[in-house]
């Protein structure tokens, strides 16, 4: 086996400074890419599912929500504002978006989310529920074609892991051979 010169040393080094700076700014590229994409819309279809689980009722116990609500809208006041407010949350008319259901209700400005708990409670119900009936009200070209937002989340978490791996390998390089290069190609470290 041949000894290396430090020259040769010195291109290895370099050579591999200079892949794993490459490898780091086309992760960060990738990222920055995939956080400038518009989330993708859920389908109704998966809205429903998500709600429905959170809600912890069945569709027939949504049907009934809706008949009592039909017979005695003043029990339902603070439900209606609630039911409106989410309604432009979803289609995104309402100063902001909410892009998926989440483990947590969302607060809305002009209704008391604690008020429609009680009010819904009154009949077995949840402010889950009277996001169910929200979903209802929307047209069909509010929804998109995404079947669930574990998905989107899962690619987003994948480019954000392979980003993070990369600059993982570029700290751990001498700081000497990494900022010239570094600084080169236009990547902070």
């Amino acid at each position: 086996m041949q000894k290396m010169s430090n020259d040769d040393i010195a291109r290895a080094a370099v050579e591999i400074v200079e892949a794993r700076v490459r490898a780091a700014a086309d992760a960060e590229h990738a990222f920055e890419a995939m956080m400038s994409v518009v989330r993708p819309r859920l389908s109704r279809d998966a809205w429903r599912r998500g709600v429905l689980a959170n809600a912890g009722v069945s569709e027939e116990q949504i049907a009934s929500l809706r008949g009592e609500w039909a017979l005695t809208p003043g029990l339902f006041e603070d439900s209606a504002r609630y039911r409106h407010d989410v309604a432009r949350m979803i289609e995104g008319t309402a100063g902001g978006y909410w892009g998926g259901p989440g483990p947590t209700l969302p607060r809305t400005p002009t209704s008391n989310v604690e008020r429609v708990a009680i009010e819904t409670a009154r009949v077995g119900h949840s402010p889950w529920s009277v996001i169910m009936l929200a979903l209802d009200d929307l047209r069909d070209d509010v929804f998109g074609a995404a079947g669930s937002i574990e998905r989107h989340e899962q690619q987003g978490a994948a480019v954000r892991d392979q980003r993070d791996r990369a600059f993982a390998a570029l700290r751990a390089l001498p700081p000497r051979l990494l900022v010239g290069t570094a600084l080169e190609h236009g990547v902070s470290v």
